[in-house]
């Protein structure tokens, strides 16, 4: 009986096979992720477009921009990761170590980009709040050279992380002994852990502090605006003008809480990766539940393409500021088809 039980646990907790693991990976990045991943990049090529139209006298714009440049980032990334997975290229017989170089090329700009996605989001909610909390000195506080400088540096912070694991290691030739065949691919330098190290607690910390910040912030924002949808159905018929500006800042809120909601939604499976990882190292690239491992990432970069992807309708839906410029834009590029 202890033997059966034995076996039991051994094959509830044992690794995905490869061709398992190859399925579900090709289904999500190849096919999901980089399908989405092209929409994605188009929708937010126009979202750049249209606030550059809008222009910047608005803090608010200047966030949403930055946003929308790295959501673009990390869908192209993201589409260079649906290459590198791509059973086309990794059966093509290049002379490639192919985890190494989507790893390099692919998966670590994702990660960065990430990041930097996470805290422009963790940002642009807290600005959202400072402006219901105080709404007449927000405009003195986040100035647009405020803004500006602070989104430079999220992203000065996370370019040094993400170059600081480049310089452990280099590219170059490596002989295979399983294929009897030189390929390229990644070869670290020596005493590199210590770098590693840092660079992916900083990401996590980042992470997990803009994955709060955003958290905390989308619930105060909600609170705000059921305590404001009640005191707008209280006032008189007599105030219309001022329950139309109400309105319209609870529009802005709206739309600010769907796109810190999206977020939060998509982060979460990455926070809980975290969490399980530490307890249980096994569960890890290098770990004994690797294909696990691997599969869990590739919905979790899904669900990021989704977040990425969604936003141009988010704006278009919720914002008539930002549906009648794009309204514009598009009559003016099929006038010049005519």
């Amino acid at each position: 009986m202890p033997t059966n039980l034995t076996c039991v646990n051994c094959f509830i907790f044992d690794d995905l096979s490869i061709k398992i693991t190859m399925t579900i990976v090709t289904v999500n990045i190849v096919a999901f992720g980089g399908t989405i991943s092209m929409f994605g990049i188009a929708s937010n090529v126009i979202n750049i477009q249209v606030f550059i139209k809008q222009g910047f006298s608005e803090t608010t714009n200047i966030s949403y921009t930055a946003l929308a440049c790295s959501d673009l980032l990390t869908l192209m990334s993201t589409l260079c990761l649906s290459i590198f997975w791509n059973p086309l290229f990794l059966n093509s017989g290049l002379p490639l170590v192919f985890s190494q170089i989507q790893m390099a090329f692919a998966a670590l700009p994702n990660a960065c980009f990430s990041s930097i996605t996470g805290l422009v989001t963790a940002f642009t909610t807290l600005e959202r709040c400072m402006c219901v909390v105080w709404p007449l000195k927000v405009k003195s506080i986040l100035t647009s050279t405020v803004t500006v400088i602070f989104i430079f540096s999220i992203c000065l912070v996370m370019f040094l992380t993400m170059i600081s694991v480049y310089s452990t290691f280099t590219l170059g030739w490596r002989s295979e002994p399983w294929t009897n065949r030189t390929l390229l691919g990644v070869r670290f330098f020596q005493n590199n852990e210590i770098i590693v190290n840092i660079s992916y607690l900083l990401h996590s910390v980042t992470q997990l502090l803009a994955f709060c910040a955003v958290s905390v912030c989308t619930v105060t924002l909600v609170v705000c605006l059921r305590l404001r949808t009640i005191w707008r159905t209280q006032q008189a018929q007599t105030q219309n003008a001022i329950r139309k500006a109400t309105k319209r800042h609870d529009k802005a809120m709206k739309m600010v809480i769907f796109i810190a909601a999206a977020y939060v939604v998509s982060q979460l499976p990455i926070i809980v990766s975290f969490a399980v990882s530490v307890p249980y190292p096994s569960f890890g690239p290098l770990g004994r539940y690797k294909n696990i491992f691997i599969v869990y990432w590739s919905f979790c970069v899904l669900f990021g393409v989704l977040k990425s992807s969604i936003n141009l309708l988010v704006y278009y839906v919720m914002s008539s500021k930002f549906r009648q410029t794009c309204d514009r834009m598009l009559s003016l590029l099929l006038s010049t088809f005519k």
